[in-house]
């Protein structure tokens, strides 16, 4: 693929398709995704940098935009963040909790994030194994020296 700058006159003098195409593979272009009503701005070089994923799809080439030149999706922004932060880097901070790694968990099959998924499946099932552990090593009631008490 041949990069344009999009002020040239071969991406100007393009057809409004065909510039916003020209446009879109620029690796000075800015995007704005407005997610649940948060706008993010990036560049279409980091979306693009996971080129599986939906984002990558999406601004690999020409794309549907909204009335106001960005691209909304009816999704959670604070949980947006973490999806846009491993399109820049390729890693994120996972969550603290298990229903926020779940919950991202979903945005991140929503977004096609293969690597991510992965991610955040292994740290679940890190969590589950430390507690299934966890749980083997205490009493019924939760207490590893419960039963030392009842002893004395």
């Amino acid at each position: 693929h041949t990069r344009h700058d999009p002020g040239t006159p071969s991406c100007a003098s393009m057809s409004e398709k065909k510039r916003r195409k020209c446009e879109c593979n620029s690796s000075h272009d800015l995007i704005e995704l407005d997610v649940g009503g948060t706008v993010f701005k990036t560049t279409g070089a980091s979306l693009r940098s996971v080129p599986d994923s939906l984002l990558g799809k999406m601004f690999s080439g020409t794309w549907a935009e909204g009335e106001s030149g960005s691209v909304f999706f009816d999704r959670d922004p604070s949980l947006f963040r973490h999806i846009l932060n491993f399109h820049r880097t390729g890693q994120t901070t996972l969550p603290d909790s298990d229903w926020e790694k779940r919950a991202l968990l979903l945005e991140a099959q929503f977004f096609n994030l293969h690597p991510l998924i992965e991610e955040i499946e292994s740290a679940l099932e890190h969590r589950r194994a430390v507690s299934t552990v966890t749980m083997t090593t205490t009493d019924a009631h939760g207490d590893p020296e419960w039963g030392d008490y009842l002893k004395h």
